[in-house]
Parts: C-alpha cells; sequence; structure tokens
C-alpha cells in the first residue's frame, strides 16, 4: 500500500469529509486525497491573516505597537472576550494578534483585517520549511530567537466543542496561614464546573451539528493560571523539586476533591458515553431510559 492509499484509507475511518495535499519539499513528491474539494476555512484563516501582518512588519508598513481602534463594525458574535468589551477601545497590533490566534477572537480578526487591508491582502508569500520538534530536557527550545514551550493539543471529532474554563491559583492565597486557602479552591473548583456545564446549555452555537455534539458529550475543560505566581508566593522556585512535589498534591488534592462530592451537578443522559467509562466521582448521574423519556431528556 503506497502512501496515498494508506492516506485515503485513514480519511475513509473519520465520520466526516477530510482534504489532505502534502509536498514533500526535498523530493517535490506530492499526495493529495479531495485535495481540490472546497472546505470552509473556518478560523484556520486567522493563521494567514496574521502571516500577512508580519509580512507588513517585514517591510515597515506595521508595527506591533501601533494601536487600533475598535469600531462598531468589527462587533461579531462568536468565540473572544472583545465582543463584550467596550466599543472604542484601543489595543495593540500586538495584543489584537494574541487575542485573534490565542482566542480565536473575531473581533480582533476583523481589526486585524481592516489593518492589513482586508483579505485581498492576504497573498502567497512563498514555502518555507516548517519543523516540528520536542526537546525532552526542558521542554523550550530557540526558534526565531525566541524561547518557546513544548505544547499539545487536543484533537476533537467532526463537529466538537470543548468548553474551557481556568482557576485563577495565585487567587487563593491565604496570606494568614502563608498557604493555599483549600477550602475557597474546593469551592472555586465546583461552582467552575458546574459554570461551565450550564454554558454548555447556553452556548449560541454557530452550528446545530456543534449543538447536539455537545449535548451529547458535554465536554468541559476547567484549566489553571497563576501558578507562578503562586509559588512566588509561596516561596518556592518554579520547576524545583520542592515546587513539582507541590504541584503534584495541588492537583491530585483537587482530582480526590471532586472525585468524592456529595452532590451531582445535574443529571444529564450522555447518549456517546458507556456507563462503565464514568468514574464514582462523576458529576453526573445516569437515568434510566424510562426515566429520561419522561423528564423529556
Amino acid at each position: 500500500m503506497d502512501l496515498e492509499q494508506e492516506v485515503a484509507r485513514v480519511c475513509a475511518e473519520f465520520p466526516g469529509q477530510v482534504g489532505v495535499w502534502a509536498r514533500h519539499l526535498g523530493t517535490g513528491e506530492t499526495v493529495g486525497v479531495h485535495e481540490d474539494e472546497e472546505f470552509e476555512t473556518a478560523s484556520s484563516i486567522k493563521v494567514v491573516i496574521m502571516a500577512a501582518v508580519f509580512a507588513q512588519i517585514r517591510t515597515r508598513r506595521a508595527s506591533l505597537t501601533e494601536r487600533l481602534r475598535y469600531r462598531p463594525r468589527h462587533f461579531v458574535r462568536g468565540s473572544g472576550i472583545l465582543r463584550d468589551l467596550t466599543v472604542g477601545l484601543r489595543l495593540t497590533l500586538r495584543d489584537l494578534l494574541v487575542l485573534m490566534i490565542a482566542l480565536s477572537d473575531n473581533v480582533a480578526t476583523n481589526i486585524v483585517i481592516d489593518r492589513v487591508g482586508g483579505v485581498a491582502a492576504v497573498i502567497p508569500d512563498g514555502v518555507e520549511p516548517v519543523y516540528d520538534l520536542t526537546e525532552p530536557a526542558t521542554h523550550a527550545f530557540v526558534a526565531n530567537g525566541l524561547v518557546v514551550h513544548n505544547c499539545a493539543e487536543q484533537p476533537l471529532p467532526a463537529w466538537g466543542v470543548c468548553t474551557l474554563g481556568h482557576v485563577n491559583l495565585a487567587a487563593h492565597w491565604n496570606a494568614a496561614t502563608h498557604d493555599v486557602d483549600w477550602a475557597a479552591l474546593e469551592e472555586t473548583v465546583r461552582l467552575g464546573v458546574r459554570f461551565l456545564d450550564d454554558v454548555v446549555d447556553a452556548t449560541p452555537y454557530f452550528f446545530p451539528e456543534n449543538r447536539a455534539q455537545q449535548q451529547r458529550e458535554r465536554r468541559i475543560g476547567l484549566g489553571t493560571l497563576g501558578l507562578g505566581e503562586l509559588l512566588i508566593r509561596l516561596g518556592l522556585r518554579y520547576g524545583s523539586p520542592e515546587s513539582v512535589a507541590f504541584c503534584d498534591t495541588l492537583f491530585r488534592e483537587q482530582q480526590a476533591r471532586k472525585a468524592t462530592g456529595e452532590t451531582p451537578l445535574e443529571e444529564h443522559v450522555i447518549a456517546n458515553h458507556h456507563k462503565d467509562r464514568i468514574g464514582k466521582g462523576s458529576n453526573y448521574r445516569w437515568l434510566d431510559e424510562s426515566e429520561a423519556r419522561e423528564r423529556g431528556s
């Protein structure tokens, strides 16, 4: 089986339409499956828009420090946070790019598109080698003069949605005890999980397929921020054996607290999961099929 046949086999197993095209930069050989079909670019276009900005910066037609105004015409619903902020706000081009890429902010994207001259200004800029690597010792390496860290992406199924939120660990520092306010952190985690689960129902989804998939899975992710600041307040050097031991305790503690929760958040039917995959500490209670019908679930 040659490469193109293998790629076609993998694509055929995916529950959706897949298009793939790749070229070996050394030999010029190509492989493609449905490569001539049109697909919705969705937020992947934001990477190309960012490349157009950097092309203008390289020729001194733009600057990362210039400030751009959020105007009424830029407003659009969807992902991001600028939609909830005040029209008239002025942000640097750098901040807009961060919002556009890190948060997939649609308002920031519209502002940046205006700055580069519209989508028509996004033109081919050549082909360059792109490398992917993992540095196992420090999990960091130098790329284009900047120290960057390894990262990972969580793949989603077709029409998959993940509702994300974060807990600010630094806000749970207790100066009186010189320790984490464990009771407050437990309550924040409990409310955070409940809040994200409610967002699953309250979100205005782009497509009905998004809603249907998320209602089946109820996929949420409660992450953390402020760890570095919390370690400073605890007098622990980031990355030291002591800090690693503390982090292990911190996250194991919260996992244990979630696993021993007394009250389920809600009663849900999750169609795409098996009962034996949900642990005893799950925040969901399974309804029998007859009970689900009675409740209209």
